[in-house]
């Protein structure tokens, strides 16, 4: 207590601010999720994406939490054929079950400026955009929803691995180039 009393109001605003309980960190996905028993079927507006090796991370150097380059296996698990639409989110909005999108662009070193450019992109409140994917939620956002609708978000190998074309080991889901 006499050491707080020492400290200035911006350093006690910061005492406190560390104090406070963080969120438990996610578990991992499959931990939740057991892989899909063969020959299952996935829901309605889902595609199986079957199991196989990939090489994950990139060898690019544009971000280094894309390295080192590891082989890893991914289970088979469905995946929605689209992108959540602003249309499907906002009804999970309207039921109560989740929070509005944020319609503003911010993430790690995002300057005022760029994030007023980049928030110009969020589909979230456009009625012309309603069959866009949703987009400008954070990831407990997207977790809460796919969780009330009885789905999951795909692990990070797992989006990488559907987006790479599974075994084909895109650069890109379009192609190399």
């Amino acid at each position: 207590v006499l050491a707080a009393a020492l400290l200035t109001k911006q350093s006690a605003a910061l005492l406190v601010i560390a104090q406070l309980p963080r969120p438990a960190p996610p578990q991992p996905i499959a931990a939740l999720v057991p892989p899909i028993p063969p020959g299952a079927q996935c829901p309605d507006g889902m595609a199986i994406v079957p199991e196989g090796d990939f090489e994950m991370g990139s060898h690019d150097g544009f971000d280094p939490d894309e390295t080192p380059v590891f082989r890893r296996h991914v289970n088979a698990f469905c995946l929605g054929i689209h992108e959540v639409t602003v249309r499907e989110y906002s009804a999970g909005v309207a039921k109560g079950a989740c929070t509005a999108g944020r319609g503003t662009a911010d993430w790690p070193d995002l300057s005022i400026w760029e994030g007023r450019q980049w928030s110009r992109y969020c589909n979230d409140d456009s009625k012309e955009k309603q069959d866009h994917p949703m987009n400008c939620v954070d990831w407990y956002q997207a977790d809460t929803y796919c969780r009330v609708m009885g789905g999951r978000l795909p692990s990070e190998a797992e989006w990488e691995y559907a987006a790479r074309g599974g075994s084909e080991e895109r650069r890109f889901p379009w192609g190399d180039t």
